[in-house]
């Protein structure tokens, strides 16, 4: 839930930069640089602490793509970019997974040499679709805890952030009003990257899931 309000207090964010004034003076743009800089240095260094509370990052407009399925934008689409275009790594914690195409997608991105990590639901383990990606020798892991792994969440190459309500299904691509957000932000990208790295390595919460 922290991910998905900070995914949304950054589209809103968004939103009303694009309607303030133009009027603004030189030196409260500086001034907004510095606040910016300095924003981003405490948020990492909040990210590399064990406290990992809810942060806020300062991100520019320019830097995020957005899709909203009511309109008729293509949220797959968005994702399927993302992937093919993946040259280091995706780190995923997607509640439900179960979209042949991006399915297929993360498998060709896993053998072409991408390291790709997966977290889902233990309720929404699709064994058709996941299997195919521990054949491509995708680790994937689950949740134990009596709770659900409701994150909607990828991470490409430690630059790119996608979050929103947007799970990796046909319902959300075909059916749903869903929203979801493309952050290239490195620094962003980075504190998230830590948070999921803890929850892959949280053996109390989540064990590996090695299909049939």
């Amino acid at each position: 839930m922290a991910v998905l309000a900070l995914g949304s207090a950054l589209l809103l964010s968004a939103c009303s930069s694009g309607q303030a004034s133009d009027a603004k003076s030189n030196g409260a743009a500086a001034g907004q640089e510095n606040a910016v800089s300095e924003t981003i240095q405490n948020n990492s260094s909040k990210a590399h602490s064990s406290d990992l509370s809810p942060a806020s990052a300062a991100v520019s407009p320019a830097n995020i793509d957005y899709v909203f399925t009511s309109q008729g934008q293509d949220g797959e689409q968005l994702v399927l970019k993302e992937i093919n275009n993946a040259q280091q790594s995706i780190d995923l914690a997607m509640y439900n997974l179960s979209r042949g195409s991006i399915v297929k997608a993360l498998a060709k991105a896993s053998e072409r040499g991408v390291q790709v990590r997966i977290i889902s639901d233990q309720s929404k383990v699709n064994l058709d679709d996941l299997q195919r990606l521990v054949d491509a020798n995708v680790p994937i892991r689950i949740n134990t805890f009596e709770g659900k792994m409701h994150e909607k969440l990828m991470l490409v190459d430690g630059k790119t952030a996608l979050v929103g309500s947007f799970n990796y299904t046909r319902a959300s691509s075909e059916e749903n009003d869903e929203v979801l957000l493309a952050i290239h932000d490195v620094a962003l990208t980075s504190q998230w990257n830590e948070i999921f790295t803890k929850m892959w390595g949280d053996q109390e919460r989540y064990r590996n899931w090695q299909g049939n």
